[in-house]
């Protein structure tokens, strides 16, 4: 490794070693942090977050999808219409919408890849779209 970065094997253990253990150092807004290598011990200790259930530490509610409770509201984002059949319209990535037409400018002013529409608007979409 040493050979490779041009180094000695100090200057490595130096520029790897963080509190007693191998890390890796990047920058993130607030300084320098240390992304830190995974040990045989830790391994051994079972200390591994891969061993443990992700689910544990975060509770997972769909409800909270603001998609969801956009889509719940039943309010068509287009027109404003009040509609029990509303559904959502996906637009694939955000750099093919166009400010030129009305779902378009809507989307991007949103910064939303995603649009709550009534079946009437959800049409006209799809016909703009053809042309």
């Amino acid at each position: 490794m040493q050979a490779k970065s041009n180094s000695t094997t100090r200057k490595i253990i130096q520029k790897y070693r963080h509190d007693g253990k191998w890390a890796i150092p990047h920058e993130v807004k607030g300084g320098i942090k240390y992304a830190k290598l995974v040990s045989l011990a830790d391994c051994k200790a079972g200390k591994l977050m891969s061993d443990k259930d992700p689910w544990q530490y975060k509770s997972f509610d769909p409800k909270k999808l603001s998609q969801y409770v956009r889509l719940s509201a039943g309010v068509c984002e287009l027109c404003g219409d009040n509609s029990d059949s509303c559904c959502i319209y996906h637009a694939g990535k955000m750099k093919n919408l166009k400010s030129t037409t009305e779902w378009g400018k809507k989307m991007l002013h949103m910064r939303r890849k995603t649009l709550i529409v009534c079946p009437k608007c959800f049409k006209k979409i799809h016909r703009e779209q053809n042309k």
